[in-house]
Formats: C-alpha cells, structure tokens, sequence
C-alpha cells in the first residue's frame, strides 16, 4: 500500500560516558494521512573500546505501516586491530591496517546471521584497500561469502568484487571506475569521484608529487592535482609530500591552507624551482662573503642567506648564470659570480665562484656569458 506522508517525529540521544564508551538512543514515529496507521522505530545501542578492540551492541524495534507484527532485531559488532597487536616484522602490518571483524543478530523468529571478516590497506600509500568475507545464515539459507578491491588513483578510482550466495548457487562479478575531470585556466586535470566542494593543488612543474593525508592523490605531469571532498567554510590544510619529489624539484613552502565556499573549486598554489642543486662557495677578495648575505640567481625574486663558511645552497638552477650578492647598500658591499655547473646529473652540485664587485661592463659580460 501506498500512504501520503503527513508529519515525523524523532528524537535522536548519543551520550559519552566517559571512559566506559558511549550510548544511542533513537526514537521517531511517521504518521500518514487518512489512516491510523504508522511507522515506528526505536533502537538502543551502546559501544566501547577496550585494548584497541571496538565492539558494540545494539537493539533495534521496528514497525512500518501495514505490517501485522513488529520487527526486533538484537546485534553484536566486534572489530579487532590486527595490524596493532601483531609483530611488525613485516610490511603487511608495518605500515598498514589489517582488522578482523565479526558480527552477528538474531530476530524474533530466531533467524541468525553471522559474518566474519578481514580488511586493510596496501601499497605505501595504503590506496589499495580489500575487504573479504564469510557469512551464515541459518534455516537453509546457507552460507555466502564477498571479495572486493578497490584502488584510489591519482586519475580515478577502480574496484573489483565477486559475491556467492545461497550455498554456491548465486554468484556475481562487479567491477567499475570512476573519476572526475575538472577543466581550468591552464589546462584539464583528472582526478579521483569529485564532491560538491574541490581543491585544486597547482604546483606548475612538479610533477607526480603526492598530497598529504590524501592517499593515491599525485600531481600531474605539469603539477597539478585536484582533493575532492573539501570542508567548506574551515581551513582545509593542503602540503606536498616533499621527500618524493624529483631530485631537480623544490618548494620553499610546501604547506598552505584554503577555505572554501560552498561548491567551490579553490585553488592552493605553490611555488616549484624545477632545475639543479648546488652548494656554492662563494670568495670576495680571497675571504669568503659576509655571513647573512643575499644571493639571487639571474635577478629572480627569491633569496638564498650564505652561511659563515661563504656557503650558499641554491636549487632550481639552470646549467649557467649570474648569482647577484648583496651584504650592504653600498657599492662595495655588491658583487656577481658566474656559475657554470657540470653536466653530471648529481644530486646536489658543489662548486667555487669567485665574486667581483658590480661594475656595469663587467655585468654585461657575466650576463653575455650566462646566455
């Protein structure tokens, strides 16, 4: 039968209990019009955790209109951390979670069902997830079983699952993909299922950089990588995995923060020096320069502090150029430096540079030969 629905009402009570778990209550009555009849739902449950174990319990007492006889239902609900208690010898449960589940509810008719399960994460960045289970039922209903996997990518989402039920006779395969695709000013990005809110990471030339607490989620080919499922209206912390970056890539600031709008696509930018590393010497005079003094390469913006040995670390330098060297304002507290650096591809560059005070022809030709 079909009933108009004409006014609900529900009470919803969780309580902490402190350090003896937790307790629901759920109540709610939906009335219909032309007719006595109701839906009515109550349930009652408490959970806790002891020694890393989360279990639960519940009862639930239910009746929909038209039916002759209420429905109740009594659960239990076990989670165990294998990952937690066993050795972490290995790199199953090193770096990854393994749990054990298992559940059982019994009706009024004395219909039982039961379930046991394992489920985890793999791969470094725990993106690949499988969930695997048994179950029971009694009355000759017989046993059933489910296996899935499903892998969270930088360009979308895969999963495969096989299903048997009623003793073998019912079997099923699924598998799907899904993904997003967001277009911006500079260009087309593919990204994992997309929410109501999103975050772009544009990081222009940083290539298959990973996003933080966002596992399978890297930076393109050209740096850009999109987070679905941002928090609106609160800080959303974004920051690039910097320890697997590319050796020829560096981000001075690899944290920043956004706060979307409702349905937004917000944009966090960092800024990548993409080119090579080196550790540079730098004498004035045969004395190495002041320590605390600046160095730009080739006039850009970012500043580089030389330590007190004459040192100076630079990244995202190009095979030659001119480093611009400031301790003071006057004439003699500036000078240039040529650089020329090997075409070894070395991690991280060591070299002299010898730096002459800023004289306008001398700069033409430092610049000439930086060409």
């Amino acid at each position: 039968l079909y009933y108009t629905r004409r006014g609900k009402v529900q009470l919803d009570i969780n309580q902490q209990l402190g350090g003896l778990g937790s307790l629901f209550i759920t109540g709610s009555q939906q009335s219909y019009w032309h007719t006595d009849e109701k839906d009515s739902l109550l349930q009652v449950g408490y959970s806790d955790t002891l020694a890393g174990i989360a279990w639960s319990v519940s009862y639930n007492n239910n009746k929909s209109a038209g039916d002759a006889e209420r429905d109740q239902i009594f659960a239990l609900n076990i989670s165990v951390p294998l990952s937690q208690w066993l050795q972490h010898d290995d790199e199953v449960t090193r770096h990854h979670n393994v749990y054990a589940t298992f559940s059982t509810s019994t009706d009024k008719q004395h219909n039982v069902t039961q379930n046991a399960g394992l489920s985890g994460t793999l791969l470094d960045e725990n993106n690949l997830s499988y969930n695997i289970q048994q179950g029971y039922q009694n009355h000759g209903i017989g046993e059933s079983g489910a296996a899935s996997l499903e892998y969270d990518g930088a360009k979308g989402n895969a999963n495969i699952g096989y299903n048997v039920s009623d003793n073998g006779d019912y079997q099923q395969v699924n598998y799907g993909l899904s993904g997003g695709l967001v277009a911006h000013a500079h260009g087309v990005t593919l990204s994992q299922p997309l929410g109501n809110t999103n975050i772009l990471i544009a990081a222009p030339g940083a290539a298959n950089v990973g996003v933080v607490d966002q596992p399978g989620i890297h930076t393109d080919a050209r740096g850009y990588a999109v987070v679905p499922y941002a928090t609106t209206y609160r800080q959303n912390r974004m920051a690039l995995d910097v320890n697997a970056m590319a050796d020829d890539v560096d981000i001075d600031d690899a944290v920043t923060r956004v706060v979307p709008t409702e349905g937004a696509l917000v944009l966090a930018r960092f800024k990548a020096r993409v080119g090579a590393r080196a550790l540079v010497t730098l004498n004035h005079n045969g004395k190495p320069v002041p320590f605390g003094a600046t160095v730009t390469v080739n006039d850009r913006h970012a500043e580089a502090i030389v330590d007190e040995a004459g040192e100076v670390y630079l990244s995202g330098l190009s095979a030659q150029g001119v480093l611009h060297v400031r301790w003071g304002n006057l004439p003699d507290q500036q000078c240039v430096a040529s650089y020329h650096l090997s075409s070894s591809r070395q991690i991280l560059s060591r070299q002299p540079a010898e730096c002459h005070l800023m004289k306008i022809p001398l700069l033409f030709a430092l610049l000439a030969g930086s060409v």
